[in-house]
């Protein structure tokens, strides 16, 4: 009984987490349905500013005050009240620490990736984007304070239908900016940019509202927005030290599967197509079990804190189980009919769709036993980050990705001439060896009286 009634509450958690992070995403989807409809160079200006900018403020800025959830729950598991509003309000500092770096390179990004021999043409139209979506930065990131802190300590519904609004709203704005409907200018990237910072603003603003209102509702009320603390660098040093190597391990994983993507390329182009209709499928898994990632950090910090580390490895055991129901349709489908799968892409029944499916369905296989393997080690992950301790899992993913996954990788592809499935098979191997490593540090970490555990933990 106690296994089911710990999973409800991660389920209770990571449903809606992982519900906002699939309309977040939508977001973007909408951006690119509209922009479809210009110029080629228009539309890959418009997809090399929104990744690059997206990709910038994630890593430089989102996963550093991402910590903000951990805290908020450990010390919430305390009812320490100050120290949850002071580590929140240091999230705000943080967001305007951070967003900073991001707004100097969204701004000149037009003649950064000139200096980088990008098409001229393309990068006007990335630097359009970039300007109207330069406003959107800081909102973004202290929306995402909100929403963590609320996740850890709070009734979360507010963020879940903020976030359904929003997208709406974004649908309609973008419909209007980028197209130029109901007698407004069309605007194109700049205008997919520039709805995205009138969303952003608008999320902002009806959360701190909201929460303000349920405050006032609630027994449990932390004043995050008056009786501000000074900056502490005790406590900026500490989101640093836990943040950076998450900011890290996210570039370095992303790079990776930039490499890998290059390496199929030089594969064939069929594969290069394939491959990236495989991901089109399985991105709202990795959004699913994100949410259950977060979920198990706020259970983790919260018994942690409670110096209940003996049930860290149950909570962990219980999160693989929640991330795997998740992940069961979409795995279902694939070993039961990939070519349905492929059919929600392109027309499986044309002959000239024969090569296409073929790759499809021999990637998309590998693809599925991939992600069975990656979903358990993000759990491991986030577990390790509800513990912060977050140095050793970086160094971990970084050697073991880079290793195996593109070493390996492509001395097999193309000393072994294995193809796309040797790239495959050393990514399986990669997140295999990492989740070997990665539980093998949680089982330490979590051992009775660990020096392990008192070594991660930055105290203020």
């Amino acid at each position: 009984m106690q296994w089911i009634a710990e999973g409800r509450r991660i389920i209770k958690v990571a449903v809606p987490l992982s519900i906002v992070y699939l309309i977040e995403s939508m977001m973007a989807f909408v951006d690119s349905v509209f922009m479809g409809r210009f110029r080629a160079d228009e539309i890959a200006g418009y997809g090399l500013g929104a990744r690059i900018v997206f990709d910038a403020t994630n890593v430089i800025c989102l996963c550093v005050i991402g910590m903000v959830a951990v805290f908020s729950a450990k010390y919430d598991a305390l009812k320490d009240k100050r120290a949850v509003e002071a580590h929140v309000q240091h999230g705000f500092y943080m967001c305007l620490l951070l967003s900073l770096p991001v707004v100097l390179v969204t701004l000149n990004l037009g003649s950064l990736l000139v200096a980088f021999n990008v098409d001229a043409a393309v990068a006007l139209q990335a630097d359009q984007y970039a300007q109207g979506a330069v406003y959107s930065i800081l909102p973004l990131a202290l929306f995402c304070v909100l929403r963590d802190h609320s996740a850890a300590v709070s009734d979360f519904s507010s963020i879940f239908y903020i976030t359904l609004f929003a997208s709406v709203f974004k649908a309609l704005i973008s419909y209007v900016l980028i197209l130029g409907e109901f007698g407004f200018p069309r605007l194109g990237a700049y205008g997919a940019g520039l709805s995205t910072s009138l969303v952003s603003w608008g999320m902002l603003g009806a959360e701190i509202l909201l929460y303000s209102l349920s405050n006032r509702r609630s027994g449990k009320t932390y004043a995050i927005f008056s009786g501000w603390v000074s900056l502490r660098w005790a406590l900026v040093k500490k989101y640093l030290a836990m943040g950076l190597p998450l900011s890290a391990n996210s570039l370095v994983i992303s790079l990776m599967f930039i490499v890998l993507m290059l390496l199929t390329e030089k594969v064939g182009t069929l594969e290069l197509a394939a491959a990236q209709l495989v991901f089109s499928y399985i991105y709202p898994v990795f959004m699913l079990v994100e949410g259950v990632r977060e979920a198990i950090a706020i259970r983790v910090a919260q018994e942690h804190a409670l110096g209940n580390v003996h049930k860290v490895r149950k909570l962990t055991v219980v999160a693989c189980l929640v991330s795997m129901l998740f992940l069961f349709p979409f795995a279902f489908v694939v070993f039961f009919d990939s070519t349905l799968v492929a059919s929600m892409f392109f027309n499986v029944n044309e002959l000239v769709n024969i090569g296409l499916l073929t790759q499809f369905n021999l990637i998309i296989g590998l693809a599925a036993l991939s992600i069975v393997v990656e979903c358990v080690q993000v759990i491991v992950l986030g577990a390790l980050k509800g513990l912060e301790d977050t140095k050793v899992p970086f160094l971990i993913n970084t050697t073991t990705a880079w290793v195996i996954g593109v070493a390996g990788g492509y001395h097999l592809t193309f000393n072994l001439d294995q193809g796309v499935v040797g790239l495959w098979v050393a990514l399986i191997l990669s997140h295999l060896v990492s989740l070997v490593l990665l539980a093998a540090r949680l089982l330490l970490v979590t051992r009775p009286n660990s020096p392990l555990l008192c070594a991660t933990s930055v105290h203020d």
